[in-house]
């Protein structure tokens, strides 16, 4: 069992800004794919949760590192979903991780580690939510392998 087992399958089993990071991963995997940069449209879109800049650059940051890292794309469900894909799941979980970082530590929990940048990426997105007053609090129990792979 890793973290993924511990995040619902669905958005109604996280909570609200859990949700909102689920909606912009969706909103920045539909719109990586477009000609106009990424950000600027993921900064307005995540206005609409009082969001604002600094979130939406985290979040953009760790997207693509983890994309980077995976040597693959993302892939999520589709925006009226209320299902969770696999790398919902990885992400939601990768998030959480970041309550236990340290600087650019990664916990003894992920084997392999985090590329310290990578790290950082999450412990980023953690503040911007939280200066959103969009805490993301709810904590699941840390986990015992990477959170891309199959349980």
């Amino acid at each position: 069992m890793n973290a993924i087992t511990a995040i619902g399958a669905g958005l109604d089993g996280i909570g609200a800004p859990e949700r909102v990071l689920v909606r912009m991963m969706r909103f920045w995997v539909v719109h990586r794919g477009v000609p106009e940069p990424v950000l600027p449209a993921l900064v307005a879109f995540s206005d609409r949760f009082g969001l604002g800049g600094h979130a939406a650059m985290a979040v953009d940051s760790m997207l693509s590192l983890t994309e980077a890292c995976l040597a693959r794309p993302l892939h999520c469900e589709h925006d009226d979903s209320r299902n969770l894909s696999f790398d919902e799941r990885a992400v939601l979980a990768l998030v959480d991780q970041g309550r236990f970082i340290a600087g650019a530590r990664t916990p003894r929990s992920i084997p392999h580690g985090l590329p310290g940048v990578l790290a950082w990426a999450t412990v980023a997105v953690r503040r911007g939510f939280a200066q959103g007053g969009q805490g993301l609090d709810a904590p699941g129990p840390a986990t015992a392998a990477c959170p891309f792979l199959p349980a």
